[in-house]
């Protein structure tokens, strides 16, 4: 299932794209995510392990995540979790006003069927949430003065 959701940001995108890299800072201002661990820091990539709050539920995974500087974009994908499959990208464009426009996508899929069957029809709108909630968290980071 593919989720894509985006945001106007008033910051530079320099800025904004330096805050979507910095993943392990994320729980200081986005309240779903309990820990972002940088495992790996290797020339143009991370591993990185996340927990994050969702309803009721804890989610662990563990992602490799890509940057492509010159273009302001990173890709992400799953090493382990919980998920089939979990992958995407952010992407931070410069607007012709000063702002910044940031989308980000997620592709994914439940690994486990009884998950696939209870969260299935809802899986779709927790994810947009989640994604809604990580573009307010850089949007409030990026704007603080």
């Amino acid at each position: 299932m593919l989720v894509e959701e985006e945001i106007i940001i008033n910051a530079p995108a320099d800025k904004v794209y330096q805050i979507v890299k910095d993943m392990g800072r994320y729980p200081e201002f986005i309240p779903s995510l309990k820990e972002v661990t940088v495992l790996e820091n290797g020339p143009g990539y991370t591993v990185t392990k996340w927990v994050s709050k969702v309803q009721s539920f804890t989610l662990q995974w563990t992602e490799r995540d890509t940057f492509f500087d010159e273009e302001r974009r990173v890709e992400y994908k799953l090493v382990e979790g919980a998920m089939k499959k979990f992958e995407g990208k952010w992407i931070v464009e410069p607007q012709t006003d000063g702002t910044t426009k940031v989308h980000l996508d997620v592709d994914f899929e439940l690994a486990m069927p009884a998950l696939r069957d209870f969260l299935g029809p809802m899986a779709k709108k927790i994810m947009r949430d989640s994604l809604k909630s990580l573009l307010q968290g850089i949007k409030a980071e990026s704007e603080r003065v």
